[in-house]
């Protein structure tokens, strides 16, 4: 394995994958039921938290990493890693979509495609919105966010500077959402998938790397340890306590939450509960993780009711997991290895965590 893996995060990929998939299979619904406050803390969104999470504090350690080798921050190399991590799923999603549509087993709206291929489906009206390409909001929450973070990194200064702007942005973005609700935009658009409150979760990963730069932050997860994850816990399942939470609440809550779990696993990665989640089955889960979340909207869209063959249920789960492994194994794998060659120095600096 890479010198940079982190044992543990592949799990937890898995299990923010499972959530995803358990969710649009109508499974989560119909054992909690649509109604329970327990769904906040399974759904779906609870998974693209945790992927985002886990992003932010990936992508935001691998920019100061290359900033500590290099003294420098290569933004071309930067977005050039990006697209060769994402594109190579998406092209084979959109061209399967398009044909679809032009076939006309899928409704014809190119416009709602090409706000996806774009990465603007968080602002897709509902009148154009899609089952099959409805997860891809998440997609166009994080390229957003990354076509601004790497510059903010460079160009801000301190440490302190970093988190004063990112604690600033988190909080920006819980008061947005109600201040969108306000508005009345709810009725056309899902508001809080906006670029602003929708990177909420990965500004806390983003705040969590700059935060584990600090000695006197290392030396508190340290000495705490697992401890801290008991009080994170209790802070992920608050929502039970509370009838109605504000809007975005729930998903700052569980960011915070997931970020301490990550914080500990990262600073105690000889542990017996670090090495129990890198059981074999959760961490390939993880490694093909892109791929399911990917492949998921073709075959289980947002939810059970495809009329399409494919997206019959049994058939849906089987096709899911059949082309994302194809996929990893003979197009994203081969991708991935072009990716860790480019450096700022041309060579293999360092390797890329699969998934960030």
């Amino acid at each position: 394995m890479p010198s940079s893996y982190i044992r543990g995060f592949d799990a937890l990929r898995g299990v923010s994958i499972l959530l995803v998939m358990s969710m649009h299979l109508g499974i989560t619904t119909a054992v909690l039921g649509e109604s329970s406050p327990a769904l906040d803390l399974v759904s779906g969104s609870a998974g693209v938290n945790v992927f985002f999470v886990l992003s932010g504090y990936l992508i935001t350690s691998l920019l100061l990493r290359e900033r500590t080798r290099t003294g420098r921050i290569s933004l071309r190399g930067f977005y050039l890693r990006r697209v060769l991590r994402l594109a190579p799923p998406l092209v084979v999603l959109y061209t399967a979509v398009l044909g679809l549509m032009l076939a006309g087993a899928l409704p014809r709206d190119i416009l709602g495609l090409g706000m996806s291929v774009a990465w603007l489906y968080n602002f897709v009206p509902w009148t154009h919105y899609q089952p099959e390409l409805a997860h891809t909001w998440s997609l166009a929450v994080e390229e957003q966010f990354y076509a601004l973070w790497p510059a903010v990194v460079v160009f801000l200064g301190t440490r302190v500077r970093w988190l004063q702007a990112v604690c600033a942005a988190v909080i920006g973005c819980c008061l947005a959402v109600p201040a969108l609700w306000t508005v009345g935009l709810q009725g056309s658009f899902a508001v809080e998938r906006f670029f602003i409150p929708g990177c909420l979760p990965i500004m806390v990963g983003c705040a969590t790397a700059l935060l584990m730069t600090s000695s006197q932050a290392i030396a508190v997860v340290d000495r705490l340890g697992w401890r801290l994850v008991a009080p994170a816990g209790l802070l992920y399942v608050a929502r039970l306590a509370v009838g109605d939470p504000p809007p975005g609440i729930v998903s700052a809550t569980q960011a915070v939450s997931v970020a301490v779990l990550l914080a500990v696993i990262v600073r105690r990665q000889d542990s017996a509960i670090t090495r129990a989640l890198e059981i074999a089955p959760l961490r390939w889960l993880g490694r093909i993780s892109y791929g399911l979340y990917v492949y998921q909207g073709l075959f289980l869209r947002n939810g059970p009711g495809g009329e399409l063959w494919f997206q019959q249920p049994g058939a849906n789960i089987v096709l899911t997991f059949a082309v994302a492994i194809a996929s990893y194994v003979l197009l994203e794998r081969p991708v991935l290895r072009l990716k860790d060659k480019w450096r700022t120095d041309g060579r293999r600096a360092f390797a890329i965590t699969p998934g960030a």
